[in-house]
């Protein structure tokens, strides 16, 4: 037998095992009833990433809860959940079927979030569907202002795993835009309590970087190394980790201020130096992630990405894959105000 056809067994087994016994064996029929009830509501967690709550509810026996390890360490601790959730997002097993007509199609090899269909529903509904190989695995139904959504996963565990993390991101890049914060694709090292943010295309060496920066930078750590988060208020501009790291399972619930970010360029020798305001601005942009089109969003998007070019160094390295470029790199952002 199949590995997902055991998982769907074991799944089906918890669920009604213990009905079946409490039928055979119990004696208060009420209250068999009622505990029949909360077996079957769905189980709700909620989770915080870079200070924004919000809750993924689904069957309390999906096997895809004991798949979250990225999301554990987000797990908001307080006794109540917090009045001010992003988004809720149910997982469900059939979705309306609504009329809806295509608005765009993306496919972003860089970004695994970014490989979508967006269609709009006479209703005012955005349906998402995701791709992971050229397959659909996942369909998100959501309306303005996007606090609530549903999703219909397909596949095997690990598929439905992803699915699920594209369906968070996807919920996430729509809420936290109109809180200050841009989901965006870099890798992040942590040294003397700042964050180094090193953007790039896929493939031009952000995680080698940042791996040179642990081995060679004295006291440098790993924050993420594939999707932080920017959050910004009034008084602070700050990258947080969050349940999406790409390859490597670094999944940090912290925060700290931007030291500076830096746009790398394999090249022949390494060379650090500052870009103007406008090229900052198309750097960031390069690396922040889907432009939806929908409603304010992009204008939202682009005073965010406006504030962190004026207020964040911006820099372009160019370098080689070597412990001369972390060192040169490190050395010349600590001279920088």
């Amino acid at each position: 037998m199949c590995t997902d056809c055991m998982q769907g067994l074991f799944y089906h087994w918890k669920r009604y095992a213990g009905m079946v016994f409490l039928t055979i064996f119990a004696v208060d029929k009420e209250a068999c009833e009622q505990l029949f009830e909360t077996m079957q509501e769905p189980r709700t967690s909620t989770y915080t990433i870079a200070r924004i709550p919000l809750t993924i509810e689904m069957d309390r026996h999906d096997s895809l809860w004991e798949a979250m390890d990225n999301y554990r360490p987000f797990l908001y601790d307080g006794r109540e959940a917090p009045a001010d959730v992003a988004f809720k997002l149910s997982v469900v097993d059939r979705l309306n079927d609504t009329p809806c007509r295509l608005l765009s199609s993306r496919r972003n090899p860089e970004n695994g979030a970014d490989n979508m269909d967006i269609y709009l529903g006479e209703d005012g509904l955005y349906r998402f569907d995701l791709f992971q190989a050229g397959t659909c695995k996942a369909v998100v139904h959501t309306h303005p202002p996007f606090h609530t959504a549903e999703a219909v996963f397909e596949g095997c565990l690990e598929e439905r795993h992803q699915a699920l993390n594209c369906a968070v991101m996807l919920c996430y890049m729509l809420a936290a835009t109109g809180r200050n914060a841009l989901l965006i694709h870099a890798s992040v090292v942590v040294n003397n309590g700042r964050g180094y943010v090193f953007l790039g295309k896929s493939g031009t060496g952000k995680s080698t970087h940042s791996h040179l920066w642990l081995q060679h930078v004295e006291g440098s750590t790993l924050l993420n190394d594939d999707n932080p988060v920017v959050g910004i208020t009034d008084s602070e501009i700050r990258i947080y980790g969050s349940p999406w790291s790409g390859k490597t399972a670094c999944y940090r619930n912290i925060g700290v201020p931007i030291a500076a970010f830096v746009r790398l360029k394999q090249a022949g020798s390494n060379l650090l130096h500052r870009l103007t305001p406008a090229e900052s601005y198309a750097s960031l942009l390069a690396s922040s992630g889907t432009a939806f089109g929908i409603g304010n969003l992009n204008g939202q998007k682009a005073r965010l990405l406006s504030q962190l070019a004026e207020a964040c160094p911006c820099m372009l390295m160019e370098c080689r894959p070597d412990q001369e470029a972390a060192q040169l790199c490190s050395q010349q952002l600590e001279c920088r105000p």
